[in-house]
């Protein structure tokens, strides 16, 4: 009988511990939301909520990530951010989104994100030169996509393949 003692009171103690944490957390993780009330001072857990009267539909809806943001002409790049100074509804999610335009040339400066992560999507890139590999791919002839004396593999098919992969890989390297 001492084991099944034993884990009671390493339940008990697992049970005391989380009961003695639990005041000190964010009280955003006890509310369905919590819109920051910009007008009270930040916390370390955010800042504290607005009263529920006071929310409106406004709280739950930011536009700033339509348009590009702020020019940042050294690097040839635009920034927009959604962080929860501007965007209220954020608060207490551990969350922020930002958009970057990058014209030809431009570069991402290096910089870190401590605690935080960062996620990144090409949606549009400068299309580059024509490889032959992807040109033979655009020329297939219509009775099958082969040449006579072409291997029955496809072997233009595959090498066009491959291009298109390089390329991706080339355009999500560039955005880093």
């Amino acid at each position: 009988m001492p084991t099944y003692s034993m884990a009671k009171a390493e339940l008990l103690l697992a049970l005391v511990a989380s009961l003695v944490v639990l005041p000190f957390s964010s009280l955003a993780v006890y509310q369905d939301f919590c819109i920051a009330d910009l007008s009270a001072a930040a916390t370390p857990g955010g800042y504290p909520c607005k009263p529920p009267k006071d929310v409106t539909a406004d709280d739950f809806h930011y536009g700033g990530l339509a348009t590009p943001g702020t020019a940042l002409k050294p690097f040839k790049i635009s920034l927009g951010s959604a962080v929860v100074t501007t965007f209220p509804g954020l608060n207490g999610l551990g969350i922020s989104a930002a958009r970057m335009v990058m014209v030809p040339g431009g570069v991402a400066p290096l910089h870190s994100h401590p605690g935080g992560t960062e996620l990144i999507l090409v949606q549009q890139r400068q299309p580059r030169p024509a490889d032959p590999r992807l040109r033979a791919l655009r020329q297939r002839p219509a009775h099958g996509g082969r040449e006579q004396g072409d291997q029955p593999g496809r072997t233009a098919d595959r090498q066009a393949q491959g291009a298109v992969r390089r390329e991706g890989l080339d355009a999500y390297v560039l955005r880093i």
